[in-house]
């Protein structure tokens, strides 16, 4: 009998910053309204109709939208809200996606810091499976750029 190592667990944190001229209020809403989250969230070939998504603005609350990706495929991204301090913190925690490597889902954090009339938002995302933080950060940079001409 030989005694094998134990096998490591990658993980990866999905990390983007972004400067929105906008106040920080203001910032913080288009995160919580179904009407403005439906004119941003997602990926630049996502659609995200307002009849997809829902959003409880409270702590144990559920924050999910449903995106049209490109052939009509769908995809539901969820979450339970576990921190929710206005206007400054975000913090939900992710559905199970154990097709994508994620069996106990994500600790998804936005933090809305105040710069005067500007706002700086920091999010994370993590732990991602091996090679998941750059896909991730690719889609959160595509939505934030949404987010910003929509503001």
């Amino acid at each position: 009998m030989t005694d094998s190592p134990p096998v490591a667990m990658t993980t990866e944190t999905a990390q983007v910053e972004r400067i929105f001229t906008a106040p920080r209020e203001r910032v913080f809403k288009a995160w919580l309204d179904a009407d403005q989250v439906a004119c941003w969230y997602g990926p630049q070939h996502a659609e995200v109709p307002r009849d997809g998504i829902r959003i409880e603005s409270r702590v144990g609350g559920r924050w999910e939208v449903t995106m049209i990706l490109p052939g009509g495929r769908q995809f539901v991204a969820g979450y339970d809200i576990e921190i929710l301090s206005e206007p400054e913190l975000l913090v939900m925690r992710s559905d199970p996606v154990p097709e994508a490597g994620i069996p106990d889902g994500t600790l998804v954090r936005v933090e809305f810091h105040e710069l005067g009339d500007r706002t700086r938002v920091v999010l994370s995302d993590g732990p991602l499976p091996p090679g998941g933080s750059q896909h991730a950060a690719s889609g959160y940079r595509a939505a934030l750029e949404k987010l910003a001409a929509h503001l």
